[in-house]
């Protein structure tokens, strides 16, 4: 829950109602497990390229140490090869894989944590010398796959969250209560 949530059930009207705040919360555990179950469901756990999205995180495409598990750009090109335009660039894409942890990075670089962040960054080197992995790198991260399932969850919340809740005086929103399908659990009058 976010801090909003967290001061509304703070207030002593709310406190008061121990039956709402405990159904409040089992309706909140129901509904991330559903979400789990939900985001299990439409997620292929066993595709074999989630596993090596991992090696385009900053801190394994920079790690020297990580190298004995991912050696070469290759197991990532062969389950994508559409994204790859013929043998040469996969040579090319190899190269700058292997060549990336030798090289000298400015600080900005090394220290970004958001894999999206860090590719553009990448690519945007003036050397330039890394465009190509970059650009893979990007277009693998944005694999629509990666991202679909969270984003009917997404916006099923945003059901919840409008406009007019959002715009609601203090001493409204103090004794509002909703579940998931928007409905209001407790209209609580402070």
């Amino acid at each position: 829950m976010g801090v909003k949530v967290l001061n509304q059930i703070k207030i002593p009207a709310i406190q008061q109602r121990k039956d709402l705040l405990k159904e409040f919360y089992n309706r909140c555990i129901n509904f991330i497990k559903t979400s789990c179950l939900q985001i299990k469901k439409r997620y292929d756990f066993s595709n074999p390229i989630i596993p090596l999205v991992n090696m385009l995180t900053p801190s394994v495409a920079l790690s020297s140490n990580m190298r004995e598990k991912y050696p070469s750009t290759t197991c990532l090109t062969e389950q994508l090869h559409r994204i790859v335009n013929g043998d040469s660039n996969i040579q090319k894409l190899d190269d700058q894989w292997r060549t990336i942890v030798l090289v000298r990075l400015p600080s900005e670089i090394l220290t970004e944590k958001e894999p999206d962040k860090f590719w553009t960054l990448i690519k945007e080197l003036e050397t330039g010398q890394f465009i190509d992995l970059a650009e893979f790198a990007l277009a693998v991260l944005c694999l629509p796959h990666i991202n679909a399932s969270c984003e009917r969850v997404f916006s099923k919340i945003n059901c919840i969250k409008t406009k007019s809740r959002n715009s609601d005086d203090e001493m409204v929103r103090a004794g509002q209560i909703i579940d998931f399908p928007g409905r209001i659990v407790a209209l609580v009058r402070p």
